[in-house]
């Protein structure tokens, strides 16, 4: 008889629902309401499983932590790989990077242009490729 896959935890599901909408909306657009009407469950259930929303977030951030692997490689030589995955990162159908864009907005029109000509300069010349000189 075969076995159905286990139905992920209520913590789990909180977790992956928490992250997909802080992730489209931000962190502070999103509140615990939303995140247990999505899920359908009370808030009450949600507050069993995290406490606050500081310790939904600090959750949320954690899983999202990607630990750097150790490596024999100088540090420099390290710092620029670091660069080189975001710069793959950011560069990948699925990054949304309008959510800087959104914070920028309240800081006005000078820091717009300043972040749409780094835009333009990073993926003119490669970011990661300029700092190696």
């Amino acid at each position: 008889m075969a076995t159905l896959p286990a139905r992920p935890s209520m913590k789990e599901r909180i977790l992956e629902t928490a992250d997909r909408l802080f992730y489209l909306q931000g962190i502070r657009a999103i509140g615990v309401d939303t995140i247990a009407a999505e899920i359908g469950i009370s808030k009450r259930t949600l507050y069993n499983h995290f406490p606050s929303k500081d310790a939904l977030i600090s959750a949320y951030l954690a899983r999202r932590f990607v630990q750097p692997q150790p490596s024999d490689k100088p540090p420099a030589e390290q710092i620029l790989g670091t660069f080189d995955r975001l710069e793959r990162g950011f560069a990948s159908k699925g990054f949304r990077a309008d959510i800087a864009g959104r914070r920028l907005d309240r800081a006005g029109s000078g820091a717009q242009r300043s972040l749409d000509g780094a835009r333009r300069e990073g993926s003119r010349t490669g970011a990661a490729r300029k700092c190696r000189g």
